[in-house]
């Protein structure tokens, strides 16, 4: 199962959403890696969309840790990032999110 966290965003705000994982096969093969994904998104009349295209930046990996990602996905209010690893592979992954909103003044 891949891990996943999801932000619901605030009305007439503009977010910068950082998502830093990193990732270690358990079974002892290659499989380590070390990536970010960061994007701008805004929220208006309760729907979110992306500003732009997020970065993505790997840091490092070795073997099947090359394949593994973070993809952003936009739904109603909420910006979802979902972690993928090896098919079929058990990955331990720990996750850090990072978020910074600014909102409009009435």
């Amino acid at each position: 199962l891949a891990p996943t966290t999801t932000l619901t965003l605030q009305n007439n705000f503009a977010y910068r959403i950082k998502v830093s994982a990193t990732a270690n096969r358990s079974d002892g093969t290659f499989g380590v890696a070390s990536f970010t994904m960061e994007g701008t998104f805004d929220c208006q009349s309760g729907v979110a969309a992306a500003a732009g295209s997020p970065i993505s930046v790997c840091n490092g990996f070795d073997g099947d840790g090359a394949n593994y990602a973070i993809v952003f996905a936009v739904s109603g209010a909420t910006v979802q990032a979902v972690v993928y690893g090896s098919v079929g592979a058990t990955v331990n992954w720990v996750l850090t999110v990072e978020q910074q909103g600014v909102g409009l003044t009435p």
